[in-house]
């Protein structure tokens, strides 16, 4: 299985959580069902442990963060692709489109944290502030 290039702007050389900059593991946005799909289209993102898997604040936990990710995703695929939700749904098999949209960063990244989470966020060349 490859890995395209992520719609998130994530670059495997550099492992940091999409939220908050820290060092992170890789999370394929769609499910498991179509996980083949999601990497080849570049559906997948870095997560640190606490925005991954912490059973409060994880994408694998937390349902909304989990719906919203999957959403953004969409768009920026859509956008990345010039396509169009047909385009998504032939892929995908689902549209996770609403209409009150939400950067996860500005979002999830405001929540607070564990105590023993990192809260700084490492910034790197080139990196957009956000």
């Amino acid at each position: 299985m490859s890995l395209g290039e992520s719609v998130f702007g994530c670059d495997l050389t550099e492992p940091y959580c999409y939220i908050c900059g820290a060092p992170a593991a890789l999370h394929h946005v769609i499910p498991s069902s179509r996980r083949n799909a999601s990497s080849i289209e570049g559906c997948w993102v870095f997560l640190c442990p606490v925005h991954h898997q912490d059973p409060t604040y994880g994408v694998h936990s937390d349902r909304e963060f989990d719906r919203r990710l999957r959403e953004q995703c969409q768009r920026l695929w859509m956008e990345r692709n010039d396509a169009t939700v047909d385009d998504w749904r032939a892929i995908f098999g689902v549209n996770y489109l609403t209409d009150n949209p939400v950067d996860v960063r500005e979002e999830y990244g405001s929540k607070p944290r564990k105590k023993n989470h990192i809260t700084r966020v490492i910034r790197r060349p080139n990196q957009v502030a956000f």
